[in-house]
């Protein structure tokens, strides 16, 4: 069988019930689908009845789908004051009021809960019903009948990827697992869903303020005039076959608006704004993982695809273009790039130079994590200094116009981090950042702000990284009240600022005194958050978990 999941009556310990799903997808060949079964215990487990195999309680809507995904969401739960009334979840939700001898669908999918039901739990001091989904939490009150969502305040979204306006600040798309892309274009955390299905890569053309190019899943795109407030899909999903992936990335030419590029295997490319498309690689060169160029030769483009990514013998094989498609040579066989059994997982390209390309690393190999060319791949320096041995999930370099050169910033799975050419090394950048997996990074120029998209913790932003001045003076003008900050100073940091609001969480960092001046005010009553700490500037960041035993050191 494939995965099975029990569930015990609480009003009748005696009753077990287990539900086994298909061992693979569904056969279209059988009359009709079926999973492999419920079965029933009427003495605690030790024998077992078969109740039915029909219809099929994987599917979302009429049963006769042959569709299963309980590899991924499957739940299962007894009434506890009826031990024949059961409730199932995977893709929709299914009840049944005599031991699952017949089934009904309430057809709610995505209407008051959503779809990709992992667990069922019922409150045992009034029966009441909570479901946890893809989506966020749903609530019933009479078993499954009717669902109330639940989920408004909930910051838990799974985003795979981010991408800011160049040109307006708070404009950005974000893409979500399950949940669609999201438009942000005010300030606040309230986002708008203008794309449905799997949210994946978006891209703002960087010269064309209106013109965005996003995706879903395995390779769909769709297209805005609108700077991403509305979409009109230009390719549908590829549902099968290897010619796309999950995620597909983008890219688009800086100079000529009706140029677009998508990391198909092969390589497609359009000139009229995605009407129409062609290959414009041999079906041996794909773009499933790496598909960037930049802005000051954006007909220079790197791509790259995972090669027996599914079992230890993979490899990498990268590409470089210098003609926008045109003719492609290989570059992942020149003089340092990462070897046999590495996982490049993403990459960056300098704004001011094209042929510096940055690549980074997932998985678990020490030492092999950040990777460098200056000269369009014939030769490539490993950059992993001091980084610990996690996965690194993406890479945006600062256009600061070289000053300090070799700005970057990469997502990882434990947080941001942070070098340049004059640092040397890489710095711990999570400032105030939970501990959880980063999958992108983008920059917001006009605001200043580094944006950063986890797996499950939903989207923070922190100012970039300005160095470290040795005395900072900070007041209600420059320190805006219900925001967050960190605020760092070689010496010294003295403030009449005001820290208040719910969600502002504020840090002082200097390394040898902390004023806090007449006028200063800090307010947790109404949620706000503030530490003063000593300690030298760009070390390890400032993380979420503070070491209490520093937290009032020398604060005067």
């Amino acid at each position: 069988y494939g995965r099975m999941i029990l569930t015990v009556c609480p009003g009748n310990p005696d009753i077990v019930y287990l539900l086994a799903s298909p061992i693979d997808t569904l056969d279209p060949a059988d009359d009709l689908p079926d999973h492999r079964g419920l079965w029933k215990s009427d003495n605690g487990g030790y024998d077992f009845t078969l109740i039915s195999t029909r219809p099929n309680l994987m599917a979302g809507h009429s049963g006769i789908e042959f569709k299963n995904q309980a590899w991924y969401d499957f739940a299962f739960a007894c009434n506890p004051e009826d031990e024949n009334e059961l409730l199932v979840g995977s893709i929709g939700v299914w009840s049944s009021p005599d031991g699952g001898v017949t089934w009904e669908n309430d057809n709610g999918i995505n209407l008051y809960y959503h779809a990709d039901i992992h667990t069922i739990q019922v409150n045992p001091l009034d029966n009441n019903v909570y479901m946890g989904t893809d989506g966020g939490v749903s609530y019933s009150d009479n078993f499954g009948y009717t669902w109330t969502p639940r989920w408004s305040g909930l910051a838990c979204t799974q985003y795979y990827k981010i991408a800011a306006s160049p040109f307006f600040s708070t404009l950005f798309l974000a893409g979500a697992q399950d949940n669609g892309v999201h438009l942000h274009h005010y300030e606040g955390p309230t986002f708008d869903r203008v794309v449905w299905k799997d949210g994946m890569e978006s891209l703002y053309h960087p010269t064309v303020d209106s013109l965005v190019i996003s995706s879903t899943q395995s390779g769909r795109l769709l297209i805005s005039i609108d700077t991403g407030h509305t979409f009109q899909e230009l390719l549908p999903e590829n549902e099968g076959g290897d010619s796309t992936v999950w995620t597909t990335p983008l890219a688009m030419d800086a100079n000529d608006p009706d140029i677009i590029y998508l990391g198909y295997k092969p390589i497609m490319k359009s000139t009229d704004q995605g009407q129409t498309f062609s290959a414009t690689s041999n079906d041996t060169i794909s773009g499933h993982r790496i598909l960037v160029n930049n802005l000051s030769n954006p007909s220079r483009l790197y791509a790259g695809d995972c090669v027996n990514c599914g079992n230890g013998n993979i490899y990498f094989e990268m590409y470089m273009s210098p003609d926008a498609g045109a003719t492609w040579e290989k570059i992942d066989t020149m003089p340092g790039f990462p070897g046999i059994g590495k996982f490049v997982s993403a990459g960056a390209v300098n704004p001011d130079d094209s042929q510096e390309i940055w690549i980074t690393c997932g998985r678990y190999d020490a030492n092999a994590k950040v990777f460098r060319s200056l000269d369009a791949g014939d030769t490539w320096s490993n950059e992993t200094g001091t980084l610990p041995n996690v996965p690194v999930n993406g890479i945006v370099f600062e256009d600061n116009d070289g000053s300090p050169s070799g700005a970057v910033y990469i997502a990882t799975d434990i947080g941001v981090f942070y070098r340049n050419d004059d640092l040397g090394d890489w710095i711990h950048f999570s400032n105030l950042l939970p501990m959880v997996e980063v999958t992108d990074l983008d920059i917001d120029y006009i605001g200043g702000y580094l944006l950063a998209s986890t797996y499950g913790r939903g989207i923070w932003r922190s100012e970039l990284h300005t160095g470290c001045n040795g005395q900072l003076s900070l007041n209600p003008g420059n320190q805006l009240i219900g925001r967050s900050y960190v605020h760092q100073a070689a010496n010294s940091i003295q403030s009449t600022a005001d820290v208040d609001g719910y969600g502002a969480r504020v840090v002082y960092k200097a390394g040898a005194q902390v004023k806090l001046m007449e006028g200063f005010r800090a307010t947790s009553a109404n949620g706000a958050f503030f530490k003063g700490l000593l300690g030298p500037c760009n070390v390890g960041g400032i993380t979420s978990s503070l070491n209490e035993n520093n937290v009032e050191t020398g604060i005067k």
